[in-house]
């Protein structure tokens, strides 16, 4: 499995941030980086399941205690192929979301991918069943991230282009 942190470590080193794993708030933002990277296309086989604080790897867990100076240090020799900078770059904004926004938002990118078939109401009530704790706005505001992070710019055809454009000119 280090060969998959290295790939986690890339993407901090790519953000120049060093995470010190001795710091809950940084062990907190490597489980849910990696797994919105994850679910986002970036090539990781660490096993996340939901847990107290959203989604959650033993596995990654075990490999940063173990790699500790190396998560430190941001010492990897993975590089970022073009598609994971585009991901390390859509991922970018998230590092300055305060915890619970990014536990949201990890939460329902977990969801998104482990249950499709859900509408958007229904994630928002299985969020708040799972996390009562978390307000309204903060899931609000999550899910709409959540739809940027992953929307699938081919759903954008010429034709739904037009009629974008045909109510943009309604906002002048």
């Amino acid at each position: 499995m280090f060969e998959d942190l290295k790939k986690v470590i890339s993407l901090f080193k790519y953000w120049d941030v060093h995470p010190d794993i001795s710091q809950f708030e940084w062990r907190f933002k490597i489980q849910k980086f990696a797994r919105i990277a994850e679910v986002l296309g970036f090539p990781l086989s660490y096993s996340f399941s939901i847990y107290l604080k959203g989604p959650y790897s033993c596995e990654l867990t075990r490999d940063y205690y173990s790699h500790e100076d190396a998560v430190r240090t941001c010492a990897s020799d993975y590089v970022l192929s073009p598609s994971e900078v585009k991901i390390a770059q859509k991922l970018k904004p998230y590092l300055t979301t305060d915890l619970q926004g990014l536990e949201a938002i990890s939460t329902l990118v977990h969801l998104k991918q482990n249950l499709p078939e859900l509408t958007d109401d229904e994630f928002f009530i299985t969020i708040k069943n799972l996390k009562p704790y978390l307000s309204d706005s903060t899931v609000v505001i999550a899910r709409n991230e959540v739809k940027k992070l992953l929307f699938d710019p081919s759903f954008l055809t010429p034709e739904i282009q037009q009629e974008i454009a045909d109510w943009d000119q309604f906002d002048d």
